[in-house]
């Protein structure tokens, strides 16, 4: 089954062959099904076909090149959907300090490095997609504060913690009604 893929990236000349040389034909080798907003006819709110597309998505790629505020806004919305994002960029220093510690396909204006690199990232992407639907739920295990009291020969623990867990699929998983730990 063909994965959607979602493109953000500037609307400029500039980027016609990146997108089109570049991430296109990575994603036919992957039989990957990959848009862009203004491929699309829509009669709907500019930003609301953004944000559906984002929902409907697999995962996205995001060129992060020349620091377009309308992409900064749609990764930032993708990210805080949980969507699985494969970040590019022509220049690094077009990197966002909140995002410099996400891995990027830097391509310095070269398609064979874009290429090359986003294969990788992609074939990831793809394993990613697969492993979360194998197994939905992430558990997260957050320490608030401990305290070790140490008397003679034993040691007393007091640890709060927050346990968060979480559905990585869009699908609802059904039959869980209570969680119960001891």
């Amino acid at each position: 089954m063909s994965k959607n893929v979602f493109v953000l990236m500037p609307f400029s000349d500039e980027y016609v062959d990146v997108y089109e040389f570049g991430i296109k034909d990575v994603a036919k080798e992957f039989n990957l099904t990959v848009t862009r907003l203004d491929e699309q006819i829509f009669d709907s709110d500019m930003l609301e076909q953004i944000y559906q597309q984002i929902e409907k998505a697999d995962f996205i790629i995001a060129d992060m090149s020349g620091r377009n505020a309308n992409v900064f806004y749609e990764v930032g919305y993708a990210d805080a959907k949980k969507k699985l994002i494969i970040l590019l960029t022509e220049n690094i220093s077009d990197i966002p300090f909140d995002l410099s510690h996400r891995p990027h396909v830097v391509y310095e204006k070269s398609l064979k490095k874009l290429k090359t690199d986003l294969r990788l990232r992609i074939n990831w992407a793809i394993q990613e997609i697969e492993k979360r639907n194998r197994n939905p739920l992430a558990i997260n295990l957050k320490n608030k504060s401990s305290h070790v009291n140490r008397e003679n020969a034993t040691d007393t623990a007091i640890i709060e913690f927050t346990l968060e867990i979480t559905n990585l699929t869009e699908n609802k998983i059904t039959g869980l009604e209570l969680l119960t730990i001891a």
